[in-house]
């Protein structure tokens, strides 16, 4: 899983706090937001936004590991 998402990056790219805009991949972690892309929970919410039982629904880059 990526390291901790920066706030510039929460608001600019994730769009935390921006309703259906703000990125379905986003995740709490243990060190803070971090980005499902990549990672085992990527189908799951894939899923879920397929099936259209998530409220957030943006998909706003390819990876937070792809940035840096």
């Amino acid at each position: 899983m990526a390291g901790k998402i920066g706030e510039d990056h929460l608001k600019s790219v994730c769009k935390l706090g921006e309703g259906e805009a703000c990125c379905s991949f986003l995740m709490m972690g243990g060190g803070g937001f971090e980005c499902a892309k990549g990672t085992p929970f990527e189908k799951p919410i894939r899923d879920r936004l397929a099936e259209g039982t998530m409220n957030a629904k943006g998909d706003n880059c390819t990876g937070f590991d792809s940035l840096n």
